[in-house]
């Protein structure tokens, strides 16, 4: 039995409102009755997705890092079966590209690729492969906090149903059903963003990852998946040569592929360095100011929060600000205090005369 209202319980969690379903369950917001700690609770609609569901638990349970979505509890025999995850609060990456359909500003890219990068890096040490990364499956827990305010801490990593102990092939590993090959067999994943080997039915390991991080790499820096031979710099005007050096090394055959997330998030920090920005600390890369700049209002459209300094509402894209500053030379848009367009480097605050 599936529950149909936000009325009925599951174990301690009392369930209150339907956040997503497919063919294959459905997903509850829903909070601990004494706890009062909010929950999302995984239900399986289908037979199939409840061999999913059981391994998800499995591998999640072995992962515990603060960019991984946490797991509280799951049971697979129980009536319906159900995986009790940490409750993300905010929007997932797809939702921020559907709203920035030009590209993300390099600094938010480089923080979620900063969050994707130490998920990866902690499944990869235990021999997990995800195999369905894709900017669904990118969460990132801000709330109704502005875009500006995001650090690597908040990108959490979601759906390893689909992970696999790196080194078996994709016809001995749990299938989603939903591609299937001319043997029939099924063939996991978002095929936009599966690896040539993973398409081929070859063996995975930690590369068939980073392969599907150039792509969502890409993606965040242009609004367009990858085609044919293009580089994010022939997309998007003054992009640092870091920005093709990583899609180089991701978006590759596997031979000449990054061998470990670790390398990446190297690359990512010497370049920092080099530019002489100050981080945190040696393991966290923060790229954006940490204050919450004071609210001013709310979204005509959804209510969203607006803060000091939103162009955009984060959570419908709406344009909240009728002044909106946009540089002279590339038409992308600016904030009021940006003494230079970060796309192409104009200046936009003129020098004050003497």
């Amino acid at each position: 039995m599936v529950p149909g209202t936000p009325e009925q319980r599951l174990g301690n969690y009392q369930l209150e409102e339907l956040i997503g379903s497919g063919s294959y369950g459905q997903v509850w917001r829903a909070r601990h009755l004494y706890l009062n700690r909010p929950a999302a609770i995984k239900i399986p609609t289908d037979a199939e997705y409840v061999r999913q569901l059981r391994h998800e638990g499995v591998l999640l349970y072995g992962l515990q890092h603060p960019n991984i979505v946490a797991l509280y509890d799951f049971d697979p025999f129980a009536d319906p079966p159900y995986l009790i995850m940490e409750y993300i609060d905010g929007p997932n990456l797809r939702t921020l590209l559907q709203q920035h359909r030009q590209g993300l500003p390099l600094p938010i890219a480089l923080t979620i690729l900063d969050g994707l990068l130490r998920a990866l890096h902690a499944a990869h040490q235990n021999k997990i492969v995800h195999r369905d990364l894709k900017p669904e499956n990118i969460l990132l827990n801000i709330g109704s906090a502005s875009l500006a305010t995001l650090r690597a801490k908040d990108i959490r990593i979601s759906d390893f149903g689909l992970g696999v102990i790196s080194g078996l092939t994709t016809q001995t590993l749990l299938q989603s059903g939903s591609l299937r090959t001319d043997g029939d067999q099924s063939l996991s994943g978002t095929i936009a963003y599966l690896s040539p080997e993973q398409r081929d039915g070859l063996t995975v390991d930690s590369r068939s990852d980073l392969f599907s991080v150039g792509i969502i790499w890409f993606e965040m820096l242009t609004g367009i998946r990858p085609q044919g031979h293009d580089w994010p710099s022939d997309l998007v005007k003054n992009l640092p040569p870091l920005a093709d050096k990583l899609f180089e090394r991701s978006y590759t055959r596997r031979e000449t592929r990054f061998t470990d997330s670790s390398e990446i998030l190297n690359l990512i920090h010497e370049w920092i360095s080099a530019r002489g920005e100050a981080t945190d600390s040696q393991t966290e890369l923060d790229l954006v100011d940490t204050e919450l700049p004071p609210l001013i209002g709310s979204c005509p459209r959804c209510t969203q929060a607006i803060r000091v300094g939103d162009l955009y509402c984060v959570q419908c894209g709406l344009n909240v600000n009728e002044h909106t500053q946009r540089c002279e030379v590339c038409g992308r848009w600016a904030l009021g205090n940006d003494p230079y367009c970060i796309y192409c480097g104009q200046q936009l605050i003129k020098a004050e005369k003497a």
